[in-house]
């Protein structure tokens, strides 16, 4: 995607991921709408924010991917 540059890779994105997800194990979107589905990715909530602000932990939630691919 666009932001790809931006995101954080080796180690520290692949622990930041497992974490977020089980802090999240279920997608937030989907619980939003009354459904029961498991995160499998995390996803930046808003791609247009500064860079400081786009890769901290309030932009960023566990999301199912079909609703990842949907957004």
């Amino acid at each position: 995607g666009k932001n790809a540059r931006r995101r954080k890779r080796g180690r520290a994105g692949v622990e930041e991921r497992r974490r977020i997800l089980a802090e999240e194990p279920l997608c937030r979107p989907c619980l939003e709408q009354g459904r029961t589905t498991a995160s499998e990715e995390v996803d930046h909530i808003d791609e247009d924010l500064p860079d400081p602000l786009w890769d901290a932990r309030a932009n960023k939630q566990g999301i199912c991917r079909p609703c990842h691919k949907a957004k």
